[in-house]
């Protein structure tokens, strides 16, 4: 059986080309300035300009999930930028949009101004009150999160395998269609003492096609996180662009089905390119 989901009328997985989640940040406290988008005219541009570079889904979020930073906001806040923010992204874009949240009063907020797909970080484990809104999505983008796992397994791989198993079952209880569904590893949110941080991202990137006996496609986030500015002798992520496309091009070898991405025309070509080659050798 082939591993395959539909987002809001994006085909992915299996036998499609790897599709591409542009990223826009309203949130000030991102760990990547260059993501940011706080004024009107330049998040029109920005929305432009990923559609027409190639992004598939436009991935907006409103508060900063980093885990090593304190960037906590409330849900009013959270839900003021994005009802600001995703009509202007649809008045300038025609790509379906995708709301980054855990909570019902961002989520609410944003499926009313027209986003059309839930990326939910904590893989519904943040706010259970989201059971009651979650069906009214066309497509849901669920992460592998450490709230999961009290402790986590010798071999990272393995801990995520069972995160993730977890979440389908999760899915289940709420009625979700499989063919909806997209898993997420998490690569940059697991920091337990023991397991080095980076070692743990590289185990997962290096792992991928293990997770796709779990029946769904895969999204990974690797733009300019952190472990490549640890390889790359401490690179700022203003710095890590380069790196950021050499582990993609690695994550897309592995099995990703999606990448979210801040730099959505680099990107693009770098896969094309790679999977052309691909090709090439198999022929």
């Amino acid at each position: 059986m082939k591993n395959r989901a539909t987002l809001s009328g994006v085909r992915v997985g299996d036998g499609f080309p790897t599709r591409l989640a542009g990223v826009i940040n309203l949130s000030p406290e991102s760990f990547f300035k260059g993501s940011i988008e706080r004024r009107g005219r330049s998040l029109a541009k920005r929305a432009r300009e990923m559609s027409e570079a190639g992004a598939d889904i436009i991935d907006v979020g409103a508060m900063s999930t980093a885990p090593y930073l304190k960037t906590a906001i409330g849900q009013k806040e959270e839900a003021k930028r994005l009802a600001w923010a995703i009509p202007i992204i649809r008045d300038h874009s025609p790509l379906p949009i995708s709301v980054d949240t855990s909570r019902i009063l961002p989520a609410e907020t944003a499926l009313k101004a027209g986003a059309k797909i839930l990326n939910d970080v904590t893989g519904l484990a943040a706010d259970p009150r989201l059971k009651e809104l979650i069906q009214e999505f066309d497509g849901w983008i669920l992460m592998a999160n450490p709230v999961h796992l009290s402790r986590p397994k010798k071999e990272p791989i393995q801990s995520i395998q069972s995160i993730l198993s977890r979440i389908l079952a999760k899915t289940k209880e709420y009625g979700l269609p499989d063919n909806k569904i997209v898993l997420d590893p998490g690569v940059g949110f697991f920091r337990y003492d023991g397991i080095p941080w980076w070692r743990w991202d590289v185990n997962i990137i290096r792992n991928l096609s293990l997770l796709k006996k779990l029946g769904r496609p895969l999204m990974v986030g690797l733009s300019r996180k952190s472990f490549i500015g640890h390889f790359l002798n401490g690179l700022p992520a203003e710095k890590r662009l380069a790196g950021s496309l050499g582990a993609t091009i690695v994550a897309v070898q592995n099995g990703a089905s999606i990448v979210r991405t801040h730099d959505v025309r680099e990107t693009k070509e770098a896969i094309l390119l790679a999977e052309l080659l691909m090709r090439e050798k198999k022929n």
